[in-house]
């Protein structure tokens, strides 16, 4: 990922990209950047419904956990619910990492709105489990453990 701040910036990344050779590097995700308060939001769901969700801090523009991130849990709202629920459903549901950023912060410094800025379906877990006492991986190994058996009694049904 890099933040690009000029044009000039852009043709040097596009240009190293195109001395690399590989189709890959020929594979570009523009999105424009959104300024946020030094931190956003990430939401371990499986099938829409919240497991746990934690903030990452940073002074750097990444606030990515495995980029050193501070992070720490925090209460999932009936507005982070509602957004999770929704984002889910917009990509047919699953074990996802729902990332909001909040969209205003009132003069106590607390989020006064969120927005989706990502839906990750290769999520990491390991620093969420860190701060909450949620167990993160037996929650989604009992999720996969039904959604498994569910297909299979589907599957049984059919035949």
């Amino acid at each position: 990922m890099a933040k690009i701040d000029s044009r000039s910036a852009a043709e040097a990344i596009l240009e190293h990209k195109e001395t690399l050779g590989h189709y890959e590097h020929k594979v570009f995700y523009i999105q424009e950047f959104v300024d946020k308060p030094g931190r956003d939001i990430r939401v371990v769901a499986v099938d829409g419904e919240p497991v746990a969700g934690m903030v990452r801090s940073s002074d750097h523009w990444l606030t990515n956990a495995a980029k050193g991130a501070d992070t720490a849990e925090i209460e999932i709202t009936d507005e982070i619910r509602d957004l999770v629920e929704t984002a889910s459903d917009a990509v047919g549901g699953g074990l996802l990492g729902i990332d909001l950023m909040e969209t205003g912060v009132d003069d106590d410094g607390n989020p006064s709105g969120y927005t989706v800025h990502e839906v990750n379906h290769t999520v990491e877990f390991k620093a969420l489990d860190e701060v909450t006492d949620v167990d993160v991986p037996a929650t989604v190994v009992d999720w996969l453990e039904t959604t498994a058996a569910a297909a299979d009694e589907k599957a049984e049904a059919t035949t």
